[in-house]
């Protein structure tokens, strides 16, 4: 199964144009799932949720890729990443009507720096984009994150002093990174979480995402995680349809969806496959 998405400006900042990939579904939309892919917070491949958006865009979901501001192509910084995915949110929201799904079923979601942008969609208050309409609400109101990085307070963090000196460089500091941390903006009344992740991923360490996710339930919020047995990071990703982990995740994904009624049904996953050419 292969299918080209729709590809369209949704926003022009000074340092480039971005694009939403939008594959729609053939009938009605019952949702519509934002997929954010900013490695690192330095770089994008749109091409890393195809295959999910093909699958459930079969099942009713609108999936929309979207590009967002990274550090290496634009030399901008994570604060713009969460601008541009705010703006993303709004600029689909605004779309409801046209693209015929409900205004109040968007979910953000994305992995690692990505998964971090998503929950920041539903959690992190403030950067939004000044020149757009404030009206229009850029909050999701479901999220689902693939071994996401959720920013705890450096006492807190179990990454390699190496990659928390990196992130602290490109946030430009602790205060600036906690500014744009989920864990330390959990609060009551957040989106319900989906959050998916490997016990053996060492670049965002599952004791982090562990850390949120009790946080979340303490505040009395909606969280479920899936821990995936001797997954490293990344591992959700298709690999040619040879990586099992992708068919875990996206089963877990889907029947989360089912619950909050964003979707009608699961699909037959099992016989699921996708052409990456």
């Amino acid at each position: 199964m292969y299918q080209k998405p729709e590809v369209i400006h949704y926003k022009k900042t000074p340092q480039a144009d971005l694009d939403v990939h939008v594959f729609k579904p053939k009938g009605k939309a019952t949702c519509a799932i934002v997929f954010y892919v900013c490695g690192g917070w330095n770089g994008f491949d749109v091409n890393k949720y195809y295959a999910q958006s093909v699958y459930l865009a079969d099942l009713g979901a609108l999936c929309a890729i979207a590009e967002v501001r990274v550090i290496e192509r634009h030399g901008t910084t994570p604060r713009e990443c969460v601008i541009d995915a705010k703006s993303a949110i709004r600029f689909v929201r605004s779309k409801s009507d046209e693209w015929g799904f409900p205004s109040d079923k968007i979910v953000s979601s994305g992995g690692s720096a990505a998964g971090h942008v998503s929950l920041a969609m539903g959690i992190v208050p403030g950067f939004e984009d000044p020149e757009e309409d404030s009206s229009i609400s850029s909050r999701s109101n479901l999220i689902c994150a693939f071994n996401p990085a959720v920013l705890p307070p450096l006492n807190i963090a179990t990454s390699t002093e190496e990659r928390i000196n990196s992130r602290l460089e490109k946030f430009g500091g602790e205060e600036k990174l906690l500014e744009l941390s989920p864990s330390e903006h959990v609060r009551a009344d957040l989106p319900p979480i989906l959050l998916m992740h490997g016990d053996n991923d060492v670049v965002t360490p599952l004791a982090e995402t562990e850390y949120f996710h009790q946080k979340m339930l303490a505040a009395g919020n909606e969280s479920r995680l899936c821990v995936y047995p001797n997954a490293g990071h990344g591992f959700f990703n298709y690999n040619g349809g040879n990586n099992h982990y992708f068919y875990d995740t996206l089963k877990d994904m889907q029947q989360f969806l089912v619950d909050h009624n964003y979707i009608a049904a699961v699909g037959d996953l099992d016989n699921f496959t996708y052409d990456e050419a």
